[in-house]
C-alpha cells in the first residue's frame, strides 16, 4: 500500500508539472501568435516573410520535392532541411503559400521558446527555469515588436526567427548549442577557456586568470574555421562527437587534454 501511494503521488506530481509547462507553452504560442501577425503587416519585415528571395527558396524546393522533381538542387543541407522538413508538414494542410509561411514563422518563435526552456534547465533548477526561460523569449519578442520596418540589410536581428528561411535555425541551434555545452560541463563544474587551434592561450577579451586551467576534457569547434592541432600524447584520445547544427562538441571525457 505504501508502493502505491508513492506511485499515486508520483503521478499526481508528473501531471502537475506537465500542466505547468503546457500553460507556459501555450502562453508563448500566443506571444509567437502576436509577434509573427504584427510581423507580417509590417512594411519592411512583411516583405522579407512572404516575397524576398531567402524567403522563397523554401516554398520552391518544398513544391518541387512534392511535385517529384527535386533532383538538381544544389543547396546546403545544414541550412535548409529543418525549415524545408517543417514546411512540407504544413503544407499537408492544404493551406496556400503565404499562409503556410505564417505559421512556419509561428513555430520557428515558439521554438525559439523550447530552446531557451531547455538552455535554462541546465543553469536554473525548479520552477525558476521555466521563468527564467519565458523573461528570455518575452525580451526577444519585444525587440521582434520594434523591428517591422527593417529591411534585407538591417542589423534587426530579432525578429528573423519569423523568416521560413536559414536564418531562424541558424539563430535556434546556435542558442541550442550554448545549452548543450552548459548541460555537458554542468555537472563537473569546469570553465570554458579561450586558445587556438593549438590549445595555447588567446588572450583577446577574455579573464587571463582562466589559463591557469591545465586540462580541456572537450572542444566546440566550427565547421568553417581551422581544425585543433591536438599534443602528441592526446591523437588518439577517443571523443564523442555531439552535432549542434553549424558547431560541434568533441567531448573527450572522462579523458583529458593537457595544453602545452
Amino acid at each position: 500500500m505504501r508502493f502505491a501511494a508513492v506511485t499515486a503521488r508520483s503521478r499526481v506530481h508528473i501531471l502537475r508539472i506537465a500542466t505547468i509547462e503546457s500553460l507556459w507553452l501555450l502562453g508563448a504560442l500566443g506571444l509567437a501568435l502576436m509577434v509573427t501577425t504584427y510581423l507580417a503587416g509590417s512594411a519592411g519585415r512583411g516583405e522579407l516573410m512572404f516575397l524576398d528571395g531567402d524567403s522563397m527558396i523554401v516554398p520552391m524546393f518544398s513544391r518541387s520535392i512534392l511535385e517529384g522533381t527535386a533532383n538538381d538542387w544544389a543547396m546546403s543541407a545544414v541550412l535548409f532541411v529543418p525549415e524545408t522538413i517543417v514546411f512540407l508538414g504544413l503544407s499537408l494542410t492544404g493551406l496556400g503559400v503565404q499562409e503556410v509561411q505564417f505559421l512556419a514563422a509561428v513555430l520557428n518563435f515558439a521554438g525559439l521558446y523550447l530552446v531557451f526552456r531547455a538552455a535554462a534547465v541546465t543553469a536554473i533548477k525548479g520552477n525558476r527555469a521555466a521563468l527564467a526561460a519565458t523573461a528570455g523569449f518575452v525580451a526577444v519578442c519585444l525587440l521582434a515588436l520594434t523591428e517591422g520596418g527593417g529591411d534585407g540589410d538591417s542589423l534587426q536581428l530579432a525578429s528573423l526567427p519569423a523568416m521560413t528561411t536559414y536564418y531562424a535555425a541558424t539563430a535556434l541551434g546556435a542558442l541550442l548549442t550554448v545549452g548543450i555545452t552548459r548541460r555537458i560541463v554542468g555537472n563537473a563544474s569546469p570553465q570554458l577557456i579561450q586558445t587556438d587551434f593549438a590549445l595555447r592561450d588567446y588572450a583577446w577579451l577574455v579573464d587571463r586568470a582562466d589559463f591557469a586551467q591545465p586540462v580541456v576534457s572537450f572542444l566546440i569547434v566550427d565547421e568553417q574555421s581551422a581544425p585543433f592541432t591536438l599534443p602528441p600524447a592526446a591523437e588518439d584520445l577517443p571523443s564523442t562527437t555531439i552535432d549542434c547544427g553549424r558547431f560541434q562538441i568533441l567531448d573527450y571525457s572522462p579523458a583529458s587534454i593537457t595544453r602545452p
